[in-house]
């Protein structure tokens, strides 16, 4: 009986003596070669994709937060008042705590920002202009820092 050093069981694959199963050959090797070429290139791809700059779904809840803290000004309900106010403060809190990602990003919240001049007379740590210039010129040196961020959108 001759000896083979078969991985794969010889009763599920038929007869493989003579194929030595326990290293790869030149032709399996060589069946790869695509695969280890557009691989790498498919990698870089997803690495390189650009995701979504999430501050402009902050931008939107900051709003729409906004919208409904002025409805709410003047409503008899103090206690339905102080969830909105909380809420909308919540929103400020995450939008100002966040770096955008892209060039359009940093435009954006600089845009929504400057829609609501009362921010110079915040000095919160969390919202104030300070921390809006903060957070922008953090966002610009991380675009600038990681190249691959610099996206339209």
């Amino acid at each position: 009986m001759a000896k083979t050093n078969n991985i794969i069981p010889s009763d599920r694959c038929g007869d493989l003596s003579g194929i030595h199963t326990d290293r790869p050959s030149r032709r399996m090797i060589m069946s790869y070669a695509p695969a280890a070429v557009l691989l790498p290139g498919a990698a870089l791809a997803a690495v390189a994709a650009p995701s979504p700059d999430p501050i402009f779904a902050l931008i939107e809840a900051h709003r729409v937060a906004n919208v409904d803290l002025k409805a709410a000004e003047g409503s008899p309900d103090d206690a339905a008042y102080e969830v909105i106010y909380a809420r909308e403060g919540e929103a400020q809190k995450r939008l100002f705590a966040t770096n955008a990602t892209t060039i359009a990003g940093v435009e954006a919240f600089a845009a929504h920002i400057v829609k609501y001049p009362r921010i110079v007379d915040f000095e919160h740590p969390d919202f104030s202009l300070t921390k809006a210039l903060t957070t922008i010129a953090a966002a610009l040196h991380e675009i600038r820092v990681t190249p691959h961020a610099v996206r339209v959108a």
